[in-house]
């Protein structure tokens, strides 16, 4: 704020803290563009200034580090070792144009449109003018001498550091030139037996997944044949269910009608004894209802047929299943040779076009 005031040449002022929370106005008439480019170097410098700090504590950390894992009882030392020559360098600015003014202006004369100095005390005001900048040639002389001495110092030792650096690449270079074929030869070997062993892999697995759909379409035959069996023995136990429930049934009717031809036989001899004159007409007409027990025995007979019928059918279906999934299996069986077969022919080409 305080240099845009400037360059505008305004009477605002800008002195009293701001915190974080209030909001300042711009100035009037100041372009907000300019206020971004301060606020753009403002965050730069803040930026610039964290990644010092950054570095200072990685330094510091550097240094705690190996002291924390000393195991001397000594004092540390490292953590007090300053270096020589700090990088920012800076030079102390003497004030010689300003005490040369002040010691100028201390006896003059002054009119309305001229300033008059004496001979003698300008001659004295120069004199000591000279002094001062010799003094200061003299101090920066000093003060860069051992700068520049430092920086040689420095590099210096840069450069036999690197020169070491050099001479034990050439060596392991010369070490590693004469061992770099049998590591070549050992790499190449290693690849070709990881090759091989991959190769490998593959086929045991695609044996092991052979062998284990050839297991299980085994497995499902032999249950299969199973199940059928079971299901014509569940057919035929079923059959003989129905057959010996309807003969069971037919025996009953059998017995109900010899009881009834009995009971009726026995009332009639029993009104015989009494002298009973009451016809018998009923009970005889009730007896002659044996066609309806023949017309029963031919429903049991019917039903003896349609109950045959149906495990007959049953059977027929089973027998149908079974061979419609042997000639599916037939039939997987020889798309799988076609496929391998074909799979085959199609690897012979491929080599013969590469021979």
């Amino acid at each position: 704020m305080k240099a845009i005031v400037r360059q505008m040449r305004t009477k605002e002022e800008f002195g009293e803290p701001v915190t974080s929370t209030q909001h300042v106005l711009l100035p009037r008439g100041a372009p907000e563009i300019k206020m971004k480019v301060y606020q753009k170097h403002l965050e730069s410098l803040e930026i610039h200034m964290i990644h010092i700090v950054q570095k200072k504590i990685n330094q510091e950390m550097t240094l705690v580090t190996p002291e924390r894992a000393r195991q001397e009882s000594s004092l540390p030392t490292e953590l007090w070792k300053h270096r020589v020559m700090q990088e920012n360098f800076s030079v102390v600015r003497p004030q010689i144009v300003e005490t040369f003014v002040q010691r100028l202006m201390e006896n003059y004369q002054e009119s309305d449109t001229e300033v008059t100095f004496k001979k003698s005390h300008l001659q004295q005001c120069l004199t000591i003018l000279g002094c001062d900048i010799m003094a200061r040639e003299r101090s920066n002389f000093e003060t860069y001498s051992m700068f520049y001495e430092n920086i040689l110092q420095q590099q210096h030792r840069l450069l036999y550091q690197k020169e070491q650096e050099l001479h034990t690449v050439a060596e392991g270079g010369n070490r590693s030139d004469t061992a770099l074929p049998q590591i070549v030869g050992l790499c190449h070997g290693m690849i070709m037996e990881i090759t091989a062993l991959r190769a490998q892999l593959a086929d045991l697995e695609e044996e092991n997944l052979g062998l284990k759909e050839k297991t299980r379409k085994e497995v499902r035959d032999e249950y299969e044949s199973l199940v059928r069996n079971l299901f014509v023995t569940c057919v035929h136990l079923k059959g003989k269910l129905d057959v010996y429930r309807l003969s069971i049934e037919q025996g009953v009717f059998e017995i109900i009608g010899e009881v009834r031809r009995e009971g009726v036989d026995n009332m009639i001899d029993l009104k015989k004894k009494l002298g009973s004159t009451k016809n018998n007409g009923d009970l005889k007409e009730h007896l002659s209802k044996e066609q309806l027990q023949l017309l029963r025995d031919e429903n049991i007979r019917l039903s003896k047929l349609v109950c045959k019928l149906k495990a007959l059918n049953c059977w027929k279906e089973t027998a149908q299943k079974a061979q419609l999934s042997a000639k599916l299996r037939d039939a997987e069986k020889e798309a799988l040779q076609n496929k391998k077969e074909c799979l085959n022919a199609k690897m012979m080409a491929e080599q013969e076009v590469a021979l």
